[in-house]
């Protein structure tokens, strides 16, 4: 069978530790997951971040017991439950919409799975107690969800996964309707509770920011593939693919083909930039160079360019203050199109105005190789 655990292969250990091997879901002729399969250290916060219709939902639903795999297994803490029911599953999650339940005060959402599970009063008090507590509202237990903020209904949801102590806890976009404070307030919250309680968790999102900075792991995922699996500083450096380099961090790709013993690229019009040694791909491959808008120093256009530094010319057309960061878009005519550069500098920021002619440099060793 496609997926299934080789013989004499290591069955998962840990009470969180989980495989997903060969996982596969059609609707129709779609391919919602396509043959997916890694694995997730007990105690790890992983993040399936993509696109809409990448099949990270699909592939959440399925660990959840929402939907069920067309092929593989799924395998959580040494025990096989892609063929369990959902509840036997012992796993919490949270949705995008919370599905909090209005007519119930806080303390009759965050006790309703003990319910289900027929736990004793005095059981089900301490443990929605020691919910409200994890996640810092010991205080409103009384109160209905509809006369709470925003941001302790989030909480309240967490509290309600977690109050039956399950080994998994899955994140569905929980934070995607939130403004920009509160979802990074929610953000930090998740780290906390990771780091408090231990807990594997598995988080769904599109937003690259977000996965970056909650996630021990990264699993990029598009058209149903499992596309990089890696640390936040791996996925952001090391990109093995134009798409993933794309889609995680503001990126100016430089499509061209690698020359001169594998250290070379050569651009249009045969512009030709140095790799800064990357020569994982063979003289002659059509590569990309990918470059970080961060990574982009604009001098002017007059300057000298220090030896050990690669350069575009260019002109500035767009310049934008951010607050934490200016952004620059420099039309570099020689390529028939505009690179995207970021600085923290406001001193330097505000050199260049649009209309100054600059050079853009980069350090060739900051730059990652692609194929394409």
């Amino acid at each position: 069978m496609a997926g299934s655990v080789p013989p004499g292969a290591a069955r998962p250990g840990g009470d969180g530790r989980i495989r997903i091997a060969g996982i596969s879901q059609r609707f129709g002729d779609v391919r919602a997951v396509d043959d997916v399969s890694f694995d997730i250290e007990s105690g790890e916060l992983l993040t399936l971040l993509g696109p809409s219709g990448s099949g990270k939902t699909s592939l959440l639903r399925m660990i959840a017991g929402l939907a069920k795999p067309d092929a593989g297994e799924i395998w959580v803490g040494g025990q096989r439950i892609d063929q369990l029911p959902t509840h036997r599953r012992n796993i919490g999650m949270v949705f995008q919409s919370l599905a909090l339940f209005p007519h119930l005060s806080v303390f009759g959402n965050i006790a309703f799975p003990l319910w289900m599970r027929r736990c004793g009063k005095r059981e089900t008090a301490a443990r929605v107690r020691e919910a409200l507590e994890v996640v810092r509202l010991p205080q409103i237990a009384a109160r209905r969800v509809d006369e709470i903020s925003g941001g302790q209904r989030q909480r309240v949801a967490l509290a309600r996964a977690l109050v039956y102590r399950p080994k998994l806890l899955l994140l569905d976009e929980p934070f995607a309707a939130l403004d920009a404070k509160l979802r990074e307030e929610m953000q930090l919250e998740i780290i906390r509770l990771h780091h408090d309680l231990g807990i594997t968790i598995v988080n769904v999102t599109h937003d690259q920011k977000e996965a970056l900075t909650i996630s021990d792991r990264v699993a990029v995922m598009s058209e149903g593939r499992l596309r990089q699996i890696g640390t936040t500083v791996e996925i952001y450096q090391r990109p093995n693919s134009a798409f993933v380099a794309g889609f995680v961090g503001t990126t100016n790709l430089l499509h061209g083909a690698v020359a001169a013993g594998g250290e070379i690229l050569v651009l249009a019009d045969s512009i030709r930039v140095p790799l800064g040694g990357d020569k994982r791909l063979a003289p002659g491959a059509a590569a990309a160079l990918v470059l970080r808008a961060e990574r982009l120093t604009l001098m002017p256009a007059e300057a000298i360019i220090p030896a050990d530094l690669a350069s575009l010319p260019g002109m500035v057309r767009l310049r934008a203050f951010q607050g934490n960061t200016t952004l620059f878009e420099v039309e570099v005519v020689a390529l028939g199109r505009s690179l995207r550069a970021e600085t923290t500098s406001l001193s330097e920021a505000s050199r260049f105005p649009v209309g100054t002619a600059v050079s853009l440099t980069w350090r060739p060793q900051d730059a990652a190789l692609v194929p394409v």
